[in-house]
């Protein structure tokens, strides 16, 4: 296996930082804390290494609480990443994109910790990340069903469905129980960190997998993601917004102020440089729809639709290798 088991919460991890948990665990870990009720809830964290406030909640969450009302199943990702403070490193893949089909020891590693997981009936899975750009709180969940939405509602008011990238953990997951993906803005923000931590013990303290599964908890916004917005590999970008950039592709420095506002027809999203330094768009068919969402002329990047932006990101890596942002259209889901 690539990954250490522990029946209890191993010696050192409620103090350790991100940083010193390579230097204790030379491997990923799965916890198996037994609870009152036995039925488990599986929360992973750190799948990026850079996306702290997951873990930094859990193991505050894990300090303060007098027993656990339920099981928990922990897994704690990418360590080595993170003792560097990067999403994966070079020599390995994103540890967030190997729940699908795959043949690396990586894809063996999620296969065996997802088996685990369906063989001990977990009742839901957690997964905790960070957006690098400036984001409401809000939760992402796989299929729009009553239980993934109350899950999804007992986080945040906001909720975004979507498909792909399907080879998340919570797409996996969400074959076998209600899974979220949770979103708490900027990593090691402490706003966020007691944000999670409450979600937690809201969660965790519940006696009956009914309290949170078939509850709706508020009125909330959904959003249905559509697509992504891909940089080519070859094409420089800056958040400048600068026509005399020598870079290929500009953006606005408050770039990331965009997401979950609606940016109308006509708005200039954005300047180019040549005819080859274009965005592309890609929906949740893998079809390129650039030419639905914008329009290129006299070097602007201008909107055709209304557009509602999600992890809009100033960080240029994560932009090159994942995505600039997503686009999402909105959802009218009444809740009971």
């Amino acid at each position: 296996m690539m990954y250490d088991f522990y029946r209890e919460i191993p010696e050192g991890f409620l103090t350790y930082t991100t940083e010193q948990l390579y230097e204790a665990y030379q491997r990923p870990l799965l916890i198996h804390l037994e609870g009152d009720r036995k039925e488990p809830i599986f929360i992973s964290t750190l799948l990026h290494g850079n996306e702290t406030t997951g873990f930094y909640a859990l193991q505050r969450f894990l300090q303060e609480c007098n027993g656990l009302g339920r099981s928990l199943i922990i897994f704690i990702g990418n360590t080595r990443a993170a003792n560097q403070g990067q999403r994966h490193l070079n020599d390995q893949p994103d540890y967030n994109r190997i729940w699908a089909s795959g043949n690396s020891r990586e894809h063996q590693m999620a296969r065996s910790v997802f088996k685990y997981a369906r063989d001990h009936q977990v009742v839901c899975s957690i997964d905790l990340h960070n957006n690098t750009g400036r984001n409401p709180y809000y939760g992402c969940i796989n299929k729009l069903e009553k239980k993934f939405i109350n899950l999804a509602t007992l986080f945040s008011d906001k909720t975004i469905y979507f498909t792909e990238p399907h080879e998340v953990q919570s797409n996996c997951f969400a074959g076998i129980c209600p899974s979220l993906t949770i979103e708490a803005g900027i990593p090691g923000e402490e706003a966020g960190i007691i944000y999670v931590t409450e979600f937690l013990n809201k969660l965790v303290s519940h006696s009956c997998t009914s309290d949170f599964l078939e509850t709706s908890y508020c009125n909330a916004d959904f959003y249905h993601s559509v697509a992504r917005i891909k940089i080519p590999e070859e094409v420089v970008h800056d958040y400048e917004l600068e026509a005399t950039s020598d870079n290929a592709l500009s953006f606005a420095e408050d770039f990331d102020l965009l997401n979950f506002t609606c940016l109308d027809p006509g708005s200039v999203f954005g300047l180019y440089h040549n005819e080859d330094s274009r965005l592309v768009v890609i929906d949740s068919n893998d079809k390129v729809v650039t030419g639905r969402f914008f329009q290129f002329r006299n070097g602007k990047v201008i909107t055709k639709v209304p557009i509602i932006p999600s992890m809009f990101t100033k960080d240029v890596k994560i932009a090159k290798e994942d995505c600039l942002g997503y686009i999402m259209d909105r959802l009218e889901i009444p809740l009971d």
